[in-house]
């Protein structure tokens, strides 16, 4: 039985507020950032801050403040519950009404998060009017594992085949199957066709989509790349591509969460599909030798990652890293390349970036279009190096 509203609400704000907090303490982010490190944030943009233009986020702060639900931000709030709530998955859960009418005069600070400390509270929210239970997706993630490696097992495709036409047509694959995100609304009817789709990508040998400047990186001199996965299904074409980038000689860390958030993929899950599975014996191999680790960023689940709570080893691995690829909207959103306050502010981050996603979310898209990275639309693959 859910908990009253009022119940649900304060577990969720409360979670979420302890975040916050931490995030605004002094941070050291020179493990990481080459420049801007003393304002940075690990988002675009604050719920206050949201704006194309320097006059629509000083009216956003202004009236987000003072007009409650008549205030910008009052409505970048509910888009991300409507967000949820408008999911199939999510069909049956309570209180959105409740939620509206509350949110119009938002707790002090609320407006200060970033819009992944929001969509976290979303999460936690559901996790309070559901279930924890029901939160960790288990049957869903499992299916959509063992669907994709049938995909793969019925292709004849070459998975240690490092040729400039089969690596290209691998990261391509990986990218198409980010739709198998749980946060689309088509997603349980699209799954087959996802898959397909990712896999007829991998054996054709002939895509465009990768840019020079990308394959330069991978085709030359052994690297460590820090892999950031995303979700379920998904991770199996990731692992095709990180068994070529260890056949070529790089190291690779790969990035899983710590426990289960939505459909992403946790460590525990990674290790145990390269464990049984036949054709990523090479990875196997790797993790015995060395060349392959597997970690988290965070000891707790959080879409993309946390930056100021990441653990040791996550910093030691991106000070020790040449190179980030980022999979997925979340890590996108969490490891921004300008941050948004009254004015734009240029992040310089230490390593390139790889970013390796579907544009799924009208918010993502917003963020890309005030950033110097080109203005897609929902539903178009980006991979590009920053």
């Amino acid at each position: 039985m859910a908990p009253e509203p009022q119940v649900a609400f304060d577990a969720s704000f409360k979670y979420v507020t302890g975040l916050v907090r931490s995030r605004r303490e002094p941070q050291n982010y020179s493990w990481l950032i080459d420049r801007g490190g003393h304002q940075f944030y690990p988002d675009y943009f604050l719920i206050h801050t949201m704006g194309r233009s320097v006059f629509e986020r000083f009216f956003n702060q202004w009236l987000g403040i003072r007009w409650g639900r008549f205030g910008l931000s009052y409505h970048v709030m509910i888009r991300c519950v409507d967000l949820f709530y408008g999911l199939p998955v999510f069909a049956a859960a309570p209180y959105r009404d409740w939620l509206y009418a509350y949110l119009k005069c938002a707790p002090t600070g609320m407006i200060q998060w970033t819009l992944v400390e929001f969509f976290l509270f979303m999460e936690y929210w559901m996790r309070q009017v559901l279930s924890v239970e029901f939160m960790t997706f288990t049957p869903i993630k499992n299916d959509l594992n063992e669907r994709a490696i049938h995909g793969l097992r019925g292709l004849d495709f070459d998975i240690n085949d490092v040729g400039e036409s089969s690596l290209s047509a691998s990261i391509v694959a990986a990218c198409h199957a980010n739709w198998l995100d749980i946060i689309v609304p088509q997603f349980a009817s699209n799954i087959s066709d996802v898959i397909s789709k990712a896999c007829s990508t991998l054996i054709s040998n002939a895509c465009d989509g990768v840019s020079d400047d990308i394959l330069d990186l991978m085709l030359n001199d052994p690297k460590q790349i820090m892999y950031e996965c995303d979700n379920a299904g998904e991770i199996v074409f990731d692992l095709v591509v990180v068994s070529k980038l260890l056949s070529l000689g790089h190291r690779v860390v790969l990035v899983a969460k710590y426990g289960p958030i939505l459909n992403d993929v946790t460590v525990e899950e990674v290790t145990h599909l390269i464990e049984t599975t036949p054709m990523f014996d090479r990875l196997k191999s790797a993790i015995d030798q060395g060349q392959l680790q597997i970690v988290f960023a965070n000891a707790f689940a959080v879409p993309g990652k946390y930056l100021p709570l990441v653990t040791e080893t996550y910093r030691h691995c991106c000070n020790t890293c040449d190179i980030f690829w980022l999979k997925g909207q979340a890590n996108f959103q969490t490891m921004p390349v300008v941050n948004h306050g009254m004015f734009k502010r240029s992040i310089k981050y230490k390593k390139p970036i790889v970013f390796n996603f579907i544009v799924k979310s009208p918010m993502v898209g917003y963020c890309l279009d005030n950033t110097q990275m080109g203005q897609l639309s929902l539903g178009d693959p980006l991979i590009c190096l920053v």
